[in-house]
């Protein structure tokens, strides 16, 4: 299920950006790498490849990605959004916890500044879907490889790939649905919503 596979790259050398922008943007959304990413996102911009939507993607870029040092891989706050939200739909807490956890989706939004990005509307918003399904399909990805994501319970054995999917499928389904929806926060999360369930359909 690897859907987001990286080549090989000689790491002294790094990666060969002109290869990777023979078809840009498309690879700009197979990329997995945040710095490598940066880096094409930089590229693209020095060759002059569609400008006015590269200055919309390093806004959302930058939101997604806000602090890039040296050669660390950044944090994710995006990923991070989703994760937070999968916590939530799968808790069981009383009223006070769940007002607590809706502020804590609302300032970790406020980071991600996902909504205010997409109520620019037009191009602004049609970028930042293409990005929240990058991030959607990441997420695929990753769980696909991770030998621990797919273990039964007490470790006994490896799910089917059918048990696997479905495991996926839930999981999207409750970051993209039930959490907004418990925490009264449709409307904010629309865009990650109508996003997620689109990877949903076309990748699983």
């Amino acid at each position: 299920m690897g859907l987001m596979k990286t080549p090989g790259r000689d790491e002294k050398k790094g990666p060969d950006l002109q290869a990777l922008l023979a078809d840009w943007p498309e690879s700009f959304y197979r990329e997995r790498s945040p710095l490598v990413r940066n880096a094409m996102l930089e590229e693209a911009d020095q060759q002059g490849l569609t400008p006015e939507d590269n200055a919309l993607r390093r806004r959302i870029f930058d939101r997604r990605y806000p602090v890039i040092r040296g050669e660390e891989e950044p944090a994710d706050l995006f990923l991070r959004l989703m994760m937070e939200l999968k916590v939530q739909a799968q808790n069981s807490s009383g009223f006070f916890g769940e007002r607590f956890a809706r502020r804590s989706a609302l300032k970790l939004l406020e980071k991600t500044r996902i909504a205010e990005l997409a109520e620019e509307g037009g191009r602004m918003r049609e970028l930042l879907r293409q990005e929240l399904c990058h991030l959607g399909v990441l997420y695929v990805t990753i769980c696909g490889e991770d030998g621990n994501y797919r273990s039964l319970i007490l470790g006994l054995g490896k799910m089917t790939d059918e048990r696997l999917l479905e495991k996926i499928r839930g999981d999207l389904t409750e970051i993209a649905v039930t959490a907004p929806a418990k925490l009264k926060l449709e409307e904010e999360f629309a865009p990650l919503t109508e996003s997620l369930l689109a990877v949903k359909e076309e990748y699983l």
